[in-house]
């Protein structure tokens, strides 16, 4: 006797495929829109001032056994908005971990109530969350027209 599992039949694995993408696109773009509604009020909160790093700093996070996540946080120092001057960590991204050295100046955003929340003056934010609010929005509306066609076949097909 085989021990051959049952194929599933075509159209299970068409629905199966279809409600997990289409799952997959709402919880991601479910994700993404507060998000980017997030970094929108940060960005429209913030300040804009240029800052210096006065000490080089990474944090390394171990995932498992096979894989870390290295983090350059470098401590920045600036001067707020009421002349004072500030300290705090900035998160950089990782392809600039090398040019980030004690007495560059580089342009960071922060958010005058809270100085110590300082990122990057660039956009990678926001381009990270519209990324992910597209890419939710073309699952979503690329699942939903797999599932009508799915419809429409077994409509045509109880019809005939």
């Amino acid at each position: 006797m085989s021990s051959r599992k049952p194929k599933v039949p075509l159209i299970v694995r068409d629905w199966f495929s279809s409600i997990v993408c289409l799952i997959t696109g709402v919880a991601v773009t479910s994700f993404a829109v507060p998000a980017l509604l997030d970094v929108l009020d940060f960005n429209k909160r913030a300040v804009t001032t240029v800052a210096t790093v006065i000490e080089s700093q990474y944090q390394t996070q171990h995932y498992k056994v096979i894989h870390k996540k290295t983090t350059a946080r470098p401590v920045v120092q600036f001067t707020d908005t009421q002349g004072k001057l500030q300290q705090a960590n900035c998160s950089i991204p990782w392809r600039q971990y090398d040019t980030i050295k004690p007495g560059e100046t580089f342009t960071i955003v922060y958010l005058p109530e809270d100085p110590a929340t300082v990122h990057l003056d660039n956009n990678s934010r926001i381009y990270g969350s519209l990324f992910l609010l597209i890419a939710g929005i073309i699952t979503t509306i690329v699942s939903i027209g797999r599932m009508r066609t799915l419809i429409k076949g077994k409509v045509e097909e109880l019809q005939e």
